[in-house]
């Protein structure tokens, strides 16, 4: 069992393994950027939206627009996925 349901860094039987393999490569390419973003909520919600949004053939940038409406942060809430994507980006996908 995942708690708190929407961390990151939860159980592999959680959300994660629909993610596979970008989830195990972020906890090893990312990690200081994971964590940061692991337990805020907002960021939590961006980054699995986007992973879903990109997943099905969206626009990374659309989906950005659409998470700010969607998913509302703060200025620092709202960096963290942007670091996390740019990590992943160059050493996950």
């Amino acid at each position: 069992m995942c708690l708190p349901p929407h961390e990151l860094s939860c159980a592999v039987d959680c959300w994660t393994p629909a993610f596979e393999p970008l989830g195990a490569c972020l906890m090893t390419s990312c990690p200081l950027q994971n964590g940061a973003c692991s337990d805020e909520l907002p960021c939590v919600d961006r980054v699995v939206y986007t992973a879903e949004w990109v997943g099905g053939g969206g626009v990374l940038a659309t989906c950005k627009a659409a998470c700010e409406k969607r998913f509302p942060a703060t200025a620092e809430q709202a960096g963290f996925p942007d670091a996390l994507l740019q990590c992943a980006s160059q050493a996950c996908v």
